[in-house]
């Protein structure tokens, strides 16, 4: 990915079912990478995100609308951003109401080691 690539360049945002407020996603990063969840939401909504992990080692950011981000020749990944209060480190639960509207970003990754993780996102 390119320097400055913005979310909405390189992913799809998360789409619940037709009339569900709630998705839950599996995944599984190693050691050191992310994967980046794009959603869009609007101001004044409720957006409550959780994370559990088997190895008990995952927990996710939370960066506003507009953030920019990059991967450079290490696999080390920049975010352009401040993450959303709440969401700093090591974040496994987190429910405010938006004050932004746009595409946030769910950034998961592992506290150590490798990571299997189950992700829900709920917006209301």
């Amino acid at each position: 990915m390119s320097a400055g690539a913005s979310a909405a360049d390189e992913r799809s945002p998360i789409q619940f079912t037709r009339g569900a407020i709630d998705a839950t996603l599996e995944g599984a990063v190693v050691r050191g990478d992310r994967d980046i969840y794009p959603i869009n939401a609007s101001a004044g909504q409720t957006m409550t995100v959780s994370v559990s992990g088997l190895e008990d080692n995952v927990a996710f950011q939370i960066y506003p609308p507009g953030t920019h981000y990059s991967q450079d020749e290490l696999d080390i990944w920049t975010f352009h951003a401040r993450p959303v209060r709440g969401t700093e480190a090591d974040t496994t639960a987190w429910s405010r109401r938006l004050a932004s509207a746009g595409q946030y970003l769910i950034v998961v990754g592992s506290t150590r080691g490798n990571a299997t993780y189950s992700l829900n996102v709920r917006i209301e």
